[in-house]
Protein backbone atom coordinates (compact mmCIF):
# COMPACT_ATOMS: atom_id res chain seq x y z
CA UNK A 1 0.00 0.00 0.00
CA UNK A 2 2.67 2.54 1.28
CA UNK A 3 4.61 1.86 -1.49
CA UNK A 4 2.19 1.99 -4.00
CA UNK A 5 0.83 5.13 -3.35
CA UNK A 6 3.58 6.73 -2.42
CA UNK A 7 4.83 6.56 -6.13
CA UNK A 8 2.09 7.73 -7.21
CA UNK A 9 2.30 10.69 -5.38
CA UNK A 10 5.94 11.26 -6.34
CA UNK A 11 5.13 10.69 -10.25
CA UNK A 12 2.39 13.30 -10.30
CA UNK A 13 5.22 15.63 -8.98
CA UNK A 14 6.98 14.32 -11.97
CA UNK A 15 9.41 13.34 -9.83
CA UNK A 16 11.97 10.94 -12.35
CA UNK A 17 14.46 7.63 -11.63
CA UNK A 18 13.13 7.96 -7.92
CA UNK A 19 10.70 4.51 -7.26
CA UNK A 20 10.31 3.51 -4.03
CA UNK A 21 10.92 0.06 -3.77
CA UNK A 22 9.76 -2.42 -0.31
CA UNK A 23 13.14 -2.76 0.94
CA UNK A 24 13.59 0.91 1.33
CA UNK A 25 9.89 1.04 2.85
CA UNK A 26 10.80 -1.60 5.24
CA UNK A 27 13.76 0.31 6.48
CA UNK A 28 11.93 3.53 6.29
CA UNK A 29 9.71 2.01 9.14
CA UNK A 30 12.54 0.36 10.42
CA UNK A 31 14.04 4.09 11.35
CA UNK A 32 10.70 5.39 12.81
CA UNK A 33 10.43 2.74 15.27
CA UNK A 34 14.46 2.97 16.10
CA UNK A 35 13.27 6.62 16.54
CA UNK A 36 10.35 5.66 19.80
CA UNK A 37 13.80 4.28 21.95
CA UNK A 38 16.76 6.29 20.40
CA UNK A 39 15.34 9.98 20.19
CA UNK A 40 17.05 12.63 18.98
CA UNK A 41 15.96 16.41 18.95
CA UNK A 42 16.72 16.58 14.97
CA UNK A 43 15.64 13.25 12.78
CA UNK A 44 19.06 14.66 10.74
CA UNK A 45 21.24 13.82 13.44
CA UNK A 46 21.12 10.30 13.27
CA UNK A 47 23.35 10.92 9.53
CA UNK A 48 25.46 13.46 11.12
CA UNK A 49 29.70 12.26 11.14
CA UNK A 50 29.91 13.30 14.39
CA UNK A 51 30.48 10.73 17.29
CA UNK A 52 27.87 12.29 20.02
CA UNK A 53 25.11 11.25 17.70
CA UNK A 54 25.66 9.42 14.61
CA UNK A 55 23.66 6.18 14.06
CA UNK A 56 25.54 3.63 12.19
CA UNK A 57 22.80 0.96 11.92
CA UNK A 58 20.75 3.98 10.52
CA UNK A 59 23.15 5.79 8.21
CA UNK A 60 24.48 2.24 6.30
CA UNK A 61 20.66 1.09 5.72
CA UNK A 62 19.52 4.23 3.93
CA UNK A 63 20.95 7.74 3.24
CA UNK A 64 19.60 10.88 4.74
CA UNK A 65 18.57 12.29 1.53
CA UNK A 66 16.38 8.88 0.65
CA UNK A 67 14.69 9.08 4.10
CA UNK A 68 13.51 12.71 3.33
CA UNK A 69 12.52 11.60 0.01
CA UNK A 70 10.27 9.06 1.33
CA UNK A 71 9.05 10.60 4.05
CA UNK A 72 7.93 14.03 1.84
CA UNK A 73 6.23 11.92 -0.55
CA UNK A 74 4.50 8.97 1.86
CA UNK A 75 0.95 7.97 1.38
CA UNK A 76 -1.32 5.17 1.55
CA UNK A 77 -4.13 6.44 -1.14
CA UNK A 78 -5.06 7.68 -4.34
CA UNK A 79 -5.60 11.46 -3.99
CA UNK A 80 -7.85 11.50 -6.79
CA UNK A 81 -10.51 9.01 -5.26
CA UNK A 82 -10.77 11.09 -1.95
CA UNK A 83 -14.45 10.96 -0.23
CA UNK A 84 -15.23 14.63 0.14
CA UNK A 85 -17.31 13.58 3.16
CA UNK A 86 -14.91 11.89 4.92
CA UNK A 87 -11.79 14.19 6.37
CA UNK A 88 -9.88 11.31 7.22
CA UNK A 89 -9.96 10.18 3.65
CA UNK A 90 -6.34 10.19 3.24
CA UNK A 91 -5.59 7.84 5.76
CA UNK A 92 -8.40 5.70 5.36
CA UNK A 93 -7.65 2.71 3.60
CA UNK A 94 -4.78 2.20 6.42
CA UNK A 95 -7.81 2.09 8.99
CA UNK A 96 -10.06 -0.67 7.33
CA UNK A 97 -6.95 -2.67 6.47
CA UNK A 98 -5.16 -2.38 10.41
CA UNK A 99 -8.84 -3.06 11.74
CA UNK A 100 -8.88 -6.36 9.53
CA UNK A 101 -6.11 -7.65 10.67
CA UNK A 102 -6.47 -6.55 14.44
CA UNK A 103 -9.66 -8.96 14.32
CA UNK A 104 -8.28 -11.41 12.30
CA UNK A 105 -5.58 -12.08 14.86
CA UNK A 106 -7.81 -11.21 18.11
CA UNK A 107 -7.35 -13.77 21.05
CA UNK A 108 -10.50 -14.76 22.46
CA UNK A 109 -11.78 -13.20 25.42
CA UNK A 110 -14.99 -12.24 27.18
CA UNK A 111 -14.21 -8.54 29.05
CA UNK A 112 -13.63 -5.59 26.72
CA UNK A 113 -13.60 -1.95 27.14
CA UNK A 114 -14.83 0.75 24.99
CA UNK A 115 -12.57 4.63 25.32
CA UNK A 116 -11.43 7.06 23.39
CA UNK A 117 -7.54 7.64 22.78
CA UNK A 118 -5.54 10.93 21.91
CA UNK A 119 -3.03 10.93 18.83
CA UNK A 120 -0.55 13.94 19.40
CA UNK A 121 -0.97 16.74 16.77
CA UNK A 122 -0.57 20.19 17.67
CA UNK A 123 -0.71 21.46 13.44
CA UNK A 124 -4.05 22.68 11.66
CA UNK A 125 -6.96 20.54 10.86
CA UNK A 126 -10.52 20.89 11.46
CA UNK A 127 -10.77 17.62 13.11
CA UNK A 128 -8.24 18.55 15.86
CA UNK A 129 -10.03 18.64 19.07
CA UNK A 130 -9.03 19.52 23.12
CA UNK A 131 -9.68 17.53 25.98
CA UNK A 132 -8.41 18.44 29.27
CA UNK A 133 -7.28 16.48 31.52
CA UNK A 134 -5.40 14.16 29.03
CA UNK A 135 -2.29 13.64 28.96
CA UNK A 136 -2.38 14.71 25.60
CA UNK A 137 -4.60 17.60 24.96
CA UNK A 138 -4.19 18.53 21.79
CA UNK A 139 -4.69 16.13 19.00
CA UNK A 140 -7.12 13.87 16.56
CA UNK A 141 -9.89 11.64 19.10
CA UNK A 142 -9.86 8.14 18.67
CA UNK A 143 -13.00 5.68 19.37
CA UNK A 144 -10.86 2.37 20.71
CA UNK A 145 -12.40 -1.36 21.86
CA UNK A 146 -9.54 -2.95 23.37
CA UNK A 147 -9.13 -6.41 25.94
CA UNK A 148 -9.60 -5.75 28.97
CA UNK A 149 -8.48 -9.21 30.24
CA UNK A 150 -5.32 -9.59 31.98
CA UNK A 151 -3.73 -11.66 30.21
CA UNK A 152 -3.86 -9.30 27.38
CA UNK A 153 -5.34 -6.21 28.75
CA UNK A 154 -4.44 -3.02 26.09
CA UNK A 155 -4.93 -5.23 22.48
CA UNK A 156 -6.60 -3.06 19.99
CA UNK A 157 -9.43 -4.71 18.54
CA UNK A 158 -11.49 -1.86 17.02
CA UNK A 159 -10.47 2.37 15.80
CA UNK A 160 -12.23 4.55 14.50
CA UNK A 161 -11.09 8.65 14.03
CA UNK A 162 -13.66 10.86 15.53
CA UNK A 163 -14.91 13.40 13.19
CA UNK A 164 -17.99 14.94 14.30
CA UNK A 165 -21.30 14.21 12.33
CA UNK A 166 -19.35 12.50 9.55
CA UNK A 167 -17.59 9.64 12.00
CA UNK A 168 -18.50 5.97 10.40
CA UNK A 169 -20.66 4.33 12.55
CA UNK A 170 -23.79 2.99 11.55
CA UNK A 171 -26.66 5.18 11.47
CA UNK A 172 -29.02 3.21 13.32
CA UNK A 173 -26.73 3.34 16.06
CA UNK A 174 -26.56 7.13 15.97
CA UNK A 175 -30.32 7.15 17.22
CA UNK A 176 -28.81 6.51 21.14
CA UNK A 177 -26.44 9.41 20.94
CA UNK A 178 -22.59 9.90 20.50
CA UNK A 179 -21.33 7.51 23.21
CA UNK A 180 -23.91 4.95 23.41
CA UNK A 181 -23.22 4.99 19.41
CA UNK A 182 -19.47 4.31 19.44
CA UNK A 183 -20.30 1.01 22.19
CA UNK A 184 -23.43 -0.68 20.06
CA UNK A 185 -21.16 -0.08 16.88
CA UNK A 186 -18.23 -2.05 19.00
CA UNK A 187 -20.19 -4.57 19.92
CA UNK A 188 -21.67 -5.16 16.28
CA UNK A 189 -17.53 -5.84 15.31
CA UNK A 190 -17.23 -8.56 18.29
CA UNK A 191 -20.73 -10.19 17.23
CA UNK A 192 -19.07 -10.36 13.44
CA UNK A 193 -15.80 -12.19 15.12
CA UNK A 194 -17.18 -14.70 17.01
CA UNK A 195 -20.70 -15.22 19.13
CA UNK A 196 -19.79 -15.04 22.45
CA UNK A 197 -21.23 -14.02 26.13
CA UNK A 198 -19.18 -10.62 25.71
CA UNK A 199 -18.83 -8.20 28.52
CA UNK A 200 -17.99 -4.61 27.93
CA UNK A 201 -16.62 -1.92 30.28
CA UNK A 202 -17.04 2.17 29.58
CA UNK A 203 -16.88 5.91 31.60
CA UNK A 204 -19.84 8.12 31.68
CA UNK A 205 -19.43 9.51 28.62
CA UNK A 206 -21.06 6.54 26.94
CA UNK A 207 -23.24 4.97 29.59
CA UNK A 208 -26.79 5.07 29.13
CA UNK A 209 -30.02 3.04 30.14
CA UNK A 210 -31.31 2.66 26.89
CA UNK A 211 -27.49 1.81 25.66
CA UNK A 212 -27.87 -1.03 28.70
CA UNK A 213 -30.86 -2.11 27.47
CA UNK A 214 -30.18 -2.37 23.87
CA UNK A 215 -27.09 -4.64 24.52
CA UNK A 216 -29.52 -7.02 26.67
CA UNK A 217 -31.22 -7.83 23.14
CA UNK A 218 -28.26 -8.63 21.50
CA UNK A 219 -27.11 -11.02 24.85
CA UNK A 220 -23.86 -8.64 25.46
CA UNK A 221 -23.09 -7.58 29.09
CA UNK A 222 -22.46 -4.03 29.79
CA UNK A 223 -21.79 -1.91 32.66
CA UNK A 224 -20.52 1.65 33.14
CA UNK A 225 -20.40 4.39 35.17
CA UNK A 226 -23.38 6.55 35.20
CA UNK A 227 -24.15 11.04 35.17
CA UNK A 228 -26.96 11.83 37.73
CA UNK A 229 -29.29 12.84 35.31
CA UNK A 230 -28.96 9.27 33.24
CA UNK A 231 -30.52 7.27 35.44
CA UNK A 232 -34.13 7.21 34.08
CA UNK A 233 -35.71 7.88 37.68
CA UNK A 234 -34.29 5.04 39.37
CA UNK A 235 -35.37 4.69 42.81
CA UNK A 236 -31.91 5.01 44.83
CA UNK A 237 -30.61 7.40 47.69
CA UNK A 238 -30.24 11.31 46.00
CA UNK A 239 -26.54 12.05 45.70
CA UNK A 240 -27.15 14.48 48.89
CA UNK A 241 -28.62 11.77 51.17
CA UNK A 242 -25.81 9.36 50.26
CA UNK A 243 -23.17 12.03 51.28
CA UNK A 244 -24.52 11.91 54.80
CA UNK A 245 -24.16 8.19 55.04
CA UNK A 246 -20.91 6.72 56.38
CA UNK A 247 -18.42 5.54 54.06
CA UNK A 248 -18.72 2.15 52.19
CA UNK A 249 -22.41 2.74 51.92
CA UNK A 250 -24.74 1.31 49.30
CA UNK A 251 -28.31 1.89 47.72
CA UNK A 252 -28.95 -0.24 44.47
CA UNK A 253 -32.12 -0.21 42.21
CA UNK A 254 -33.51 -1.36 39.38
CA UNK A 255 -35.21 0.04 36.13
CA UNK A 256 -38.28 -1.94 34.25
CA UNK A 257 -36.11 -3.67 31.91
CA UNK A 258 -33.80 -5.24 34.67
CA UNK A 259 -31.04 -2.56 33.91
CA UNK A 260 -29.03 -2.67 37.67
CA UNK A 261 -28.01 0.51 38.82
CA UNK A 262 -25.48 0.79 42.36
CA UNK A 263 -25.00 3.70 44.20
CA UNK A 264 -21.74 3.99 46.70
CA UNK A 265 -20.36 6.08 48.61
CA UNK A 266 -16.17 6.22 48.80
CA UNK A 267 -14.34 9.38 48.70
CA UNK A 268 -16.99 10.34 46.38
CA UNK A 269 -20.17 9.30 45.14
CA UNK A 270 -19.83 6.57 43.09
CA UNK A 271 -22.63 5.21 40.35
CA UNK A 272 -22.58 2.25 38.26
CA UNK A 273 -25.46 0.59 35.90
CA UNK A 274 -25.04 -2.67 34.53
CA UNK A 275 -27.53 -5.23 32.87
CA UNK A 276 -25.52 -8.13 34.05
CA UNK A 277 -24.03 -8.04 37.65
CA UNK A 278 -25.20 -8.47 41.10
CA UNK A 279 -24.27 -6.70 44.05
CA UNK A 280 -23.57 -9.68 46.08
CA UNK A 281 -21.44 -10.50 47.47
CA UNK A 282 -19.47 -7.56 49.30
CA UNK A 283 -16.31 -7.76 48.76
CA UNK A 284 -14.09 -5.68 51.26
CA UNK A 285 -11.12 -2.83 50.49
CA UNK A 286 -8.72 -1.34 52.33
CA UNK A 287 -8.79 2.58 52.35
CA UNK A 288 -7.16 5.38 54.30
CA UNK A 289 -8.38 7.77 56.57
CA UNK A 290 -7.46 10.50 58.74
CA UNK A 291 -4.23 8.41 58.33
CA UNK A 292 -5.66 5.16 59.50
CA UNK A 293 -6.42 2.15 57.17
CA UNK A 294 -9.88 1.33 57.72
CA UNK A 295 -12.08 -1.53 55.45
CA UNK A 296 -14.99 -0.77 53.92
CA UNK A 297 -17.86 -2.68 51.92
CA UNK A 298 -17.79 -2.94 48.07
CA UNK A 299 -20.61 -4.34 45.71
CA UNK A 300 -19.13 -6.92 43.15
CA UNK A 301 -20.25 -4.96 40.37
CA UNK A 302 -18.37 -2.22 41.14
CA UNK A 303 -15.23 -4.39 41.96
CA UNK A 304 -15.51 -5.86 38.29
CA UNK A 305 -15.54 -2.48 36.78
CA UNK A 306 -12.88 -1.24 38.74
CA UNK A 307 -10.50 -4.76 37.59
CA UNK A 308 -11.79 -4.61 33.94
CA UNK A 309 -12.33 -0.93 32.14
CA UNK A 310 -8.41 -0.10 31.72
CA UNK A 311 -8.05 -2.08 28.38
CA UNK A 312 -7.89 1.30 26.53
CA UNK A 313 -5.63 2.57 29.05
CA UNK A 314 -3.08 0.03 29.31
CA UNK A 315 -3.14 -0.18 25.21
CA UNK A 316 -1.76 4.11 25.59
CA UNK A 317 0.15 3.22 28.33
CA UNK A 318 2.30 0.44 26.06
CA UNK A 319 2.26 2.99 23.46
CA UNK A 320 3.67 6.21 25.69
CA UNK A 321 6.85 4.48 26.87
CA UNK A 322 8.37 3.99 22.84
CA UNK A 323 6.22 6.24 20.98
CA UNK A 324 7.46 7.35 17.36
CA UNK A 325 9.84 10.39 17.93
CA UNK A 326 10.24 11.53 14.37
CA UNK A 327 7.54 13.70 13.11
CA UNK A 328 6.21 14.70 9.72
CA UNK A 329 5.73 17.87 8.21
CA UNK A 330 1.98 16.53 7.20
CA UNK A 331 -1.46 16.50 9.08
CA UNK A 332 -1.96 12.83 8.55
CA UNK A 333 1.91 11.66 9.46
CA UNK A 334 1.28 11.25 13.07
CA UNK A 335 -1.68 8.87 12.44
CA UNK A 336 0.32 6.77 10.46
CA UNK A 337 3.04 6.86 12.99
CA UNK A 338 0.22 5.76 15.82
CA UNK A 339 -1.02 2.94 14.04
CA UNK A 340 2.81 1.53 13.37
CA UNK A 341 2.65 2.05 17.20
CA UNK A 342 0.28 0.06 17.60
CA UNK A 343 0.76 -2.51 15.55
CA UNK A 344 4.17 -3.27 17.37
CA UNK A 345 1.82 -2.83 20.61
CA UNK A 346 -0.33 -5.72 19.59
CA UNK A 347 2.01 -7.79 17.96
CA UNK A 348 3.91 -7.36 21.33
CA UNK A 349 0.72 -9.00 22.95
CA UNK A 350 0.32 -12.15 20.65
CA UNK A 351 4.21 -12.68 21.34
CA UNK A 352 3.77 -12.91 25.06
CA UNK A 353 0.57 -14.99 24.22
CA UNK A 354 2.58 -17.69 22.21
CA UNK A 355 4.70 -18.27 25.50
CA UNK A 356 7.33 -15.28 24.38
CA UNK A 357 9.27 -13.64 27.09
CA UNK A 358 10.73 -10.40 25.35
CA UNK A 359 9.55 -7.46 27.34
CA UNK A 360 8.18 -4.65 24.67
CA UNK A 361 11.95 -2.44 24.72
CA UNK A 362 13.43 -5.66 23.57
CA UNK A 363 10.79 -6.55 21.09
CA UNK A 364 10.67 -3.04 19.81
CA UNK A 365 14.15 -3.79 19.12
CA UNK A 366 14.23 -6.70 17.19
CA UNK A 367 11.65 -5.44 14.73
CA UNK A 368 13.58 -2.55 13.82
CA UNK A 369 17.37 -4.35 13.78
CA UNK A 370 15.92 -7.11 11.73
CA UNK A 371 14.25 -4.51 9.30
CA UNK A 372 17.33 -2.36 9.12
CA UNK A 373 19.73 -5.20 9.06
CA UNK A 374 17.97 -6.83 6.20
CA UNK A 375 16.91 -4.10 4.04
CA UNK A 376 20.05 -2.15 3.75
CA UNK A 377 19.56 0.40 0.23
CA UNK A 378 22.65 0.39 -1.76
CA UNK A 379 23.79 3.54 -2.47
CA UNK A 380 27.02 5.57 -3.22
CA UNK A 381 29.10 7.35 -0.14
CA UNK A 382 29.38 11.22 -0.25
CA UNK A 383 32.20 13.20 0.60
CA UNK A 384 33.09 13.55 3.84
CA UNK A 385 31.47 16.96 5.22
CA UNK A 386 33.38 20.41 6.00
CA UNK A 387 32.38 20.16 9.51
CA UNK A 388 34.03 16.53 10.96
CA UNK A 389 35.75 16.67 13.93
CA UNK A 390 35.10 20.18 14.18
CA UNK A 391 35.08 20.23 17.93
CA UNK A 392 38.42 19.33 17.77
CA UNK A 393 40.83 19.53 14.57
CA UNK A 394 40.82 22.98 15.04
CA UNK A 395 41.84 22.96 19.13
CA UNK A 396 45.00 22.05 20.70
CA UNK A 397 47.39 21.99 17.96
CA UNK A 398 49.68 20.13 19.99
CA UNK A 399 48.19 16.78 20.51
CA UNK A 400 48.14 16.38 17.06
CA UNK A 401 50.55 14.32 14.87
CA UNK A 402 50.80 11.89 11.98
CA UNK A 403 51.55 8.51 12.40
CA UNK A 404 51.84 5.13 10.23
CA UNK A 405 49.04 3.29 9.24
CA UNK A 406 48.61 -0.47 8.44
CA UNK A 407 47.41 -0.15 4.77
CA UNK A 408 47.01 3.11 2.45
CA UNK A 409 43.33 5.18 2.87
CA UNK A 410 42.29 8.46 0.92
CA UNK A 411 44.14 11.92 2.06
CA UNK A 412 41.05 13.66 3.28
CA UNK A 413 42.31 16.67 1.46
CA UNK A 414 43.28 15.64 -1.77
CA UNK A 415 42.28 12.06 -2.06
CA UNK A 416 45.16 10.51 -3.12
CA UNK A 417 46.43 6.78 -1.25
CA UNK A 418 48.46 7.60 1.71
CA UNK A 419 49.95 5.85 4.27
CA UNK A 420 49.91 7.96 7.25
CA UNK A 421 47.14 9.70 9.11
CA UNK A 422 46.68 12.46 12.17
CA UNK A 423 46.80 10.72 15.24
CA UNK A 424 43.98 12.72 17.32
CA UNK A 425 41.39 13.18 14.31
CA UNK A 426 42.47 9.50 12.66
CA UNK A 427 42.03 10.89 9.49
CA UNK A 428 44.42 9.76 6.55
CA UNK A 429 46.43 13.26 5.80
CA UNK A 430 50.08 13.51 3.88
CA UNK A 431 52.46 16.00 5.43
CA UNK A 432 51.43 18.84 2.90
CA UNK A 433 47.78 18.31 3.69
CA UNK A 434 48.48 18.25 7.40
CA UNK A 435 48.17 21.83 8.08
CA UNK A 436 45.35 23.01 5.91
CA UNK A 437 43.17 20.19 7.31
CA UNK A 438 43.95 21.09 10.53
CA UNK A 439 43.14 25.68 10.15
CA UNK A 440 39.99 26.76 9.30
CA UNK A 441 38.99 28.65 6.40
Amino acid sequence: MFVKYSNLYASKKNVLNSTITEAEMKAFFGILILSGYVQLPRRRMFWENSKDTHNEVVSSAMSRDRFEFIMSNLHCCDNSKLSQQDRFAKVRPLFEAINRNFQLFCPVRAAHSVDESMVPYFGRHGCKQFIKGKPNRYGFKIWMGAISFSDCAGYCVWLEPYQGSNTQIPTMCKLFGLGPSVVLHYSTVLCQMLSLPYHIFFDNFFTTVPLLEELLRHNIRGTGTVRENRMSKCTVQSKTDMKKTTRGTYDYGSTENKVLIVKWNDNNIVNVATNNLQVHHIHHVSRLQKRKKITVDQPQCIKAYNALKGGVDRCHENISYYRTSIRGKKWYSCLIFYILDLSIQNSWHLHRLQGGSMDQLTFRRQIAMTLLETNRVSRKRGRPSCLENAESRFMNTNEHYLVRQDKPTRCRVCHKPVQKKCYKCDVALHMDCFVPYHTKN
